[in-house]
């Protein structure tokens, strides 16, 4: 059954999620508040860092500590390729889609931000023309180097 749930801080439409229930995220959305992201800790909402590019209609996965964002659409409105990786900290440029879409399938890991796939959409909020491409995201984690002495 559904129950009630906390209530965001900013009316949004058309945004794009991530998390779990009791670790999650929200970001973008139609209207002037189309950077703001929120995170949801199964109990009520907080503002989080701003996205670098206002859309809406966009793919999105990953934790809440690990989310990427990506595609959608952009005012004027006109498709949007790019894609944000947020590191539970800040938002950051990640490589933009070759296709870029809105209204599009979407998935990605379920631990980190370093794997996506982007399928179908539409170059405008229009559903109509399709692509019927899919695009796959990978970025490999930083590595680190530990000297133990």
């Amino acid at each position: 059954s559904w129950s009630t749930g906390g209530t965001m801080n900013a009316i949004r439409a058309y945004s794009a999620s991530a998390g779990t229930q009791t670790a999650g995220g929200v970001m973008g959305g139609y209207g002037p508040r189309g950077t703001n992201y929120e995170q949801y800790d199964g109990s009520s909402w907080t503002a989080g860092p701003a996205l670098n590019t206002a859309r809406y209609f966009s793919g999105a996965g990953g934790p809440q500590t690990a989310t990427i964002y990506f595609g959608g659409e952009a005012p004027p409105p006109a498709a949007a390729g790019e894609t944000e990786l947020f590191d539970g900290t800040s938002w950051t440029e990640g490589a933009d889609l070759a296709t870029a879409r809105s209204l599009m399938g979407s998935t990605s890991s379920i631990t980190t931000n370093t794997a996506a796939l982007a399928f179908g959409g539409s170059p405008i909020g229009d559903p109509s023309p399709v692509h019927t491409a899919t695009e796959e995201y990978t970025n490999a984690a930083a590595v680190k180097t530990i000297t133990l002495s």
